[in-house]
């Protein structure tokens, strides 16, 4: 089964590792740098995820299920189990996507600019780099009666060409959805399910 082109592919695999930063929003605390600093310090952790992808050029939203995994200081892991078997790892400044332990493609971020800025992008994020995620994105960042939500928006219109927003929402210390819209008005969602490894 063919996911989709491999650039909006990657794209989204990227944007998924937003959804592995819960750990840390206490109620009352409403700084986007606290919640930063926190996470910068966060444990190895992974999260189920359900992901249901919206294109001009589906007929039906394109569902995936599976395993979202963070490891510390940089590396990202997507384990994909439904509607098949996918792995997909950032290590570095490399994108390896892998089936039954054979690897079907490697991507340099650095041979792909607006790529790689968006998974660095995001890659800050979930290690808690604010001083990279500044560089690159204009955050909205509001919390109300304990729910919150990080809207990034890109400064570079390289990046704006593809990637219109992303948003990241919660309550307290748990995330509940993300969103990421492209500039063609394509978008997708995440559903998560976390728990922190022991």
């Amino acid at each position: 089964m063919t996911i989709g082109p491999m650039k909006r592919n990657n794209i989204i695999f990227g944007v998924a590792w937003l959804v592995l930063m819960s750990t840390s929003l206490q109620a009352g605390q409403e700084s986007l740098a606290g919640l930063m600093a926190r996470l910068a310090k966060h444990p190895q952790r992974e999260a189920f995820f359900i992901e249901k992808q919206h294109a001009s050029y589906l007929d039906s939203p394109l569902t995936t299920q599976g395993i979202l995994r963070a490891i510390p200081p940089d590396r990202l892991e997507k384990i994909i189990t439904v509607p098949e078997s996918i792995k997909q790892v950032i290590a570095g400044n490399r994108i390896i996507l892998s089936q039954n332990g054979v690897t079907l493609r490697e991507i340099s971020l650095t041979e792909m600019p607006v790529l790689g800025v968006t998974i660095n992008t995001l890659r800050a994020v979930v290690f808690g780099n604010i001083e990279y995620l500044g560089k690159t994105f204009n955050q909205t960042f509001e919390y109300h009666n304990h729910h919150w939500s990080l809207l990034l928006v890109p400064i570079k219109q390289q990046v704006k060409d593809q990637i219109k927003s992303i948003r990241v929402s919660g309550v307290n210390d748990k995330i509940s959805e993300f969103v990421l819209t492209e500039s063609n008005g394509d978008f997708t969602t995440t559903r998560l399910y976390e728990h922190q490894i022991k």
